[in-house]
């Protein structure tokens, strides 16, 4: 019985659909022409996953602009807005633009630490809302009411989910 190349002490009956090499089955790589080795199957990310140093100062750049101007407007239309789930329904928004522009600035790149970007921008929006409106702290944290923090948790889902599907 011939052995893994990789692994001598494994035996196996598979075999690279390329180079013809015995495999076993942890060093198998499912391939659409069968089953190839970790050599000749060449594993990469897809370009929408491999996000480069570049794609993350474009994501702060674009990330903390949308954040702090729509933490601005939240925060001033807050003002006028006199229920907290109201202002909790804006964060949604708020959500979407910060993910949106994430996206759009990144090419539609996608990737875990653009999700973790997005969720800290929704929060510093949050902040920017709270310096121009300081009410709005009272309608959403004293209230007593937990949906608002529903909302704004929401709003942060949002905008993970803009950047990882």
């Amino acid at each position: 019985m011939p052995r893994c190349v990789f692994h001598p002490e494994e035996e196996t009956g598979l075999s690279c659909s390329r180079c013809d090499r015995p495999i076993c089955v942890r060093c198998m790589v499912q391939a659409p022409v069968g089953i190839r080795c970790r050599e000749c199957a060449a594993v990469q990310k897809l370009p929408t996953f491999d996000v480069q140093p570049s794609y993350y100062l474009r994501a702060v750049v674009a990330g903390g602009t949308v954040a702090v101007l729509t933490g601005l407007v939240w925060g001033s239309i807050g003002q006028w807005v006199p229920h907290a789930y109201l202002v909790g329904l804006l964060s949604l928004l708020v959500g979407y633009a910060v993910g949106e522009s994430i996206s759009l600035a990144t090419n539609r790149k996608r990737g875990n630490g653009l999700a973790v970007l997005a969720v800290v921008y929704v929060a510093l929006s949050l902040f920017a809302a709270w310096a121009v409106n300081n009410h709005m702290y009272d309608l959403i944290l004293r209230q007593g009411s937990f949906v608002p923090l529903l909302l704004l948790g929401l709003a942060g889902y949002i905008a993970i989910y803009r950047l990882r599907t």
